[in-house]
Formats: structure tokens, sequence, C-alpha cells
């Protein structure tokens, strides 16, 4: 059995960003629908804190759980249905309470463009650390 002992090493892949894609601090208004805890279809408007291509990051006055599958649409800047605007399915994958509030991690299930931004490119790992 071989036991790794250099925390160097183990601290350097501790601290990698194992995203697929860069995060940026972008608030979308948007409008955010499913089935809370109870089974009960609930609309919840709110805003992105930050997007990436895969995902994206939200608080909500509902309770979703870990694993649900909820709808998001993009809204104007003013709150309002965009007119031709499609909602897209994202799956919850993490969730924390923050007083009467939950802060949710969301990924995106299809790879179609959602956001209305370019995404830097994350850079390729350097082969010398």
């Amino acid at each position: 059995m071989n036991v790794v002992s250099d925390w160097e090493e183990l601290s350097k892949e501790f601290n990698l960003d194992r995203r697929a894609g860069k995060r940026v601090n972008l608030k979308f208004p948007i409008e955010v629908s499913g089935f809370n805890h109870l089974g009960l279809l609930f609309a919840e408007s709110t805003q992105t804190d930050d997007i990436s291509e895969s995902g994206c990051r939200f608080t909500l006055k509902e309770s979703v759980s870990r694993g649900d599958v909820i709808a998001v649409k993009l809204l104007n800047r003013t709150g309002e249905h965009r007119v031709a605007a499609r909602a897209e399915l994202f799956q919850i994958v993490w969730r924390a309470q923050e007083g009467t509030v939950w802060v949710l991690g969301a990924l995106k299930l299809r790879t179609d463009k959602f956001w209305e931004v370019n995404f830097p490119q994350k850079p390729p790992p350097d082969p010398s650390s």
C-alpha cells in the first residue's frame, strides 16, 4: 500500500479549481420554479450570485433538496418575463441555509448556451507546478 506523505503536493491538489469553467460574479434576474420539499409547485423570482457555463449560485426562500430538478428562466432587468425566454433545467447540487433563505448551487442539465455572456476560458494546468 502506497501512502502519500508529500503535504505540499496534497495541498496543491486540494486547492485546484476542479470546475470545468470559470465562475463570473454576475447578477441575472431569474425565475426559479419546481417542486418544494412538500411536493408543492412553486415559482420564485430571485437573482444569480454567480454563474458559469455549466451552472449558477442563487438564493431562494423556498426549500428544495439536493438532487431536485428546477427550471430557471431569465427575466428582464425590470424583473418581468422576457418575450421569447425559455426555461432551462438545472439540478441542485448543494444547498446551505443562511438565516431564512437557502443558498443553492445548481448544475445546468443541457449543454446549450443559456447565459448571455462569453465566459473566459480556463487556462491549461501549468506542467511545471
